[in-house]
């Protein structure tokens, strides 16, 4: 008889043990997807009150799409190896009134208006491969403006959670969370109809509690011609050691993040410090080979003419993504352009608008700044790569490392690694690998968490 998930299942279980309990009939879709929505109905507005959740899809809506897909299993149609099961899309993925919930890039703004048809990546397939979309996840960023979606997944809200990274967006909140989360190479995987700041840097990604979890959401963002695409999907890419992997690992000392984005005492430095040089050594122990520390051009070092070059790319960049979506992928808006959303000048918080509006950079200027980030992450990278002929290079996510892999376009995840001593607080590393990679970081991931401890219950959780 199908039942409904335990409290330790909705917050440990990853998607494919959950797919395993479907395939033997010991549960259905319907009674995951209710399960799901129930942990969200007790800890999203009420119980621990996480406000991850914007927008939860109607019951009768998903539930009908758990039927349908119950249905199609018993006829022995399955759309893929996460047919069934639910996931958590971050609020800037376009999804159709269809689905129940609107799309509004966390902006008042936004909503009540109604995009023509859901983003590419949703329509994939049918609405994802025989996934059930049930909630839309907040955008605040403290620590990247796809926390909520870490959050959700963490808590319980869903195994499977789908977000954006532009720079450290994703990989800091799964960091956050112990969570494992991967963000494909700019340009892998379709981003129409994915409200973005910048077409340079933003790129999707998924978080997931297990790395075959990943691999198999990241096998569906990917475009189905992208390169070195094994016919088997990154589960092929799937060990259980380090025989054959060759990593960098960086000079902790140097890739801090500022004190003005992240409060750190000597204590918190010197365990990560101590913990990261430890995994260094088990990963030699364990048969892998380490090369470290890795010379690497430093984040602060991404500039054009001593002005930081990022941030010109993106100004420029922003208003015209914007103004396109609100113009070509709406059916109805209060607002068609950036300018319609500026606010008097009495009400905080809108620099990002501002500059992006009053922005007069000649177009020449942001294609050197673009052209500089490209050679001065991609040349120091690839140089590392080849001088020590390694695969990846791993440094803390609490760093300014995301930097580059957004100057450069590579893709880049994270893996949980420690708790922080004073507060219980999670923290993981990065690992960068170049282009069309990912492969390559679903085999270190999995290593990597085949050597280290499964990852903790949510403190919040714990009785």
């Amino acid at each position: 008889m199908a039942r409904l998930l335990s409290e330790s299942e909705l917050l440990t279980a990853p998607a494919w043990e959950l797919q395993e309990l479907l395939v033997s009939g010991e549960t259905t879709s319907v009674e995951i997807v209710t399960s799901f929505l129930d942990q969200m109905e007790r800890h999203n507005l009420n119980g621990h009150q996480l406000r991850a959740i914007l927008f939860t899809a109607p019951r009768d809506v998903a539930l009908a799409r758990a039927k349908q897909l119950d249905d199609e299993r018993a006829h022995n149609h399955l759309r893929g190896p996460l047919h069934g099961l639910p996931i958590i899309v971050k609020d800037v993925y376009a999804t159709h009134a269809d689905l129940g919930m609107p799309t509004t890039a966390g902006s008042f703004a936004l909503l009540g208006s109604r995009p023509k048809r859901n983003a590419v990546l949703i329509c994939r397939d049918y609405t994802f491969p025989g996934l059930v979309v049930i909630g839309k996840t907040s955008l605040t960023s403290p620590g990247g403006s796809s926390t909520w979606s870490a959050v959700g997944v963490s808590a319980g809200f869903a195994p499977l959670g789908l977000g954006t990274e532009r720079d450290g967006s994703l990989v800091t909140p799964g960091n956050r969370a112990a969570l494992f989360g991967l963000t494909i190479m700019v340009g892998a995987a379709s981003r129409t109809r994915i409200i973005g700041i910048s077409s340079t840097f933003h790129s999707p990604g998924a978080v997931g509690r297990t790395v075959r979890d990943v691999a198999l959401v990241t096998d569906v963002l990917l475009d189905p011609d992208a390169p070195n695409r094994s016919p088997h999907g990154l589960s092929a890419f799937l060990v259980n050691n380090w025989k054959g992997i060759r990593v960098g690992f960086v000079d902790t000392s140097r890739w801090q993040l500022p004190d003005s984005l992240f409060h750190s005492d000597d204590e918190y430095k010197q365990q990560m410090k101590s913990t990261f040089e430890d995994a260094a050594t088990k990963i030699r122990e364990a048969g892998g080979t380490v090369v470290s520390p890795i010379d690497l051009p430093h984040a602060s070092s991404l500039k054009l003419e001593d002005e930081a070059a990022m941030p010109i790319v993106m100004r420029h960049e922003f208003r015209v993504l914007l103004d396109d979506y609100l113009q070509d992928y709406l059916e109805d808006s209060k607002v068609r352009s950036l300018k319609e959303l500026e606010l008097p000048d009495e009400c905080p918080g809108q620099d990002l608008l501002i500059n992006s509006l009053e922005d007069a950079t000649p177009v020449d200027k942001v294609e050197r700044a673009r052209a500089a980030l490209k050679r001065i992450a991609k040349t120091g990278i690839d140089r590392a790569l080849d001088e020590h002929n390694i695969q990846a290079i791993i440094a803390p996510t609490d760093s300014p490392f995301s930097s580059l892999a957004s100057s450069s376009g590579y893709p880049i995840a994270t893996v949980p690694l420690g708790r922080r001593n004073t507060n219980g607080r999670p923290f993981g590393v990065s690992i960068l690998a170049r282009t069309n990679e990912e492969g390559t970081l679903i085999r270190i991931m999995s290593a990597w968490e085949a050597m280290f401890p499964k990852r903790e219950i949510p403190t919040l959780f714990k009785l």
